[in-house]
């Protein structure tokens, strides 16, 4: 049985899909292939450092799956934030941005 979508909880969700990607959803479709479709290579075959990072408290993408990603690219280095989400980044940004400098 599919979900039942309750008009108050539909149009929460449009604002605040609409204020976390301002007046522009072309990158949001531009991020959904990237994340969903075939990338071409297999994480195995990647030759570059790869910076992965995870917070622990994100309900969405597990710690076993950030370690697996992780042991699947040669030369990856994953950080995990114990305080974070799913959005870590936002809180530890310059940690994100000095790993990639």
């Amino acid at each position: 049985r599919g979900a039942v979508i309750v008009p108050v909880r539909a149009a929460r969700c449009r604002r605040a899909l609409w204020a976390g990607f301002g007046h522009c959803l072309g990158g949001f479709r531009w991020r959904g292939l990237d994340v969903w479709l075939p990338w071409g290579l297999r994480s195995d075959e990647i030759s570059r450092r790869v910076h992965l990072w995870h917070g622990e408290q994100d309900p969405r993408v597990s710690a076993e799956d950030s370690e697996f990603l992780r042991n699947q690219v040669p030369d990856c280095v994953l950080t995990t934030w114990p305080d974070s989400g799913h959005m870590g980044m936002a809180k530890h940004w310059d940690q994100v941005l000095s790993a990639l400098v």
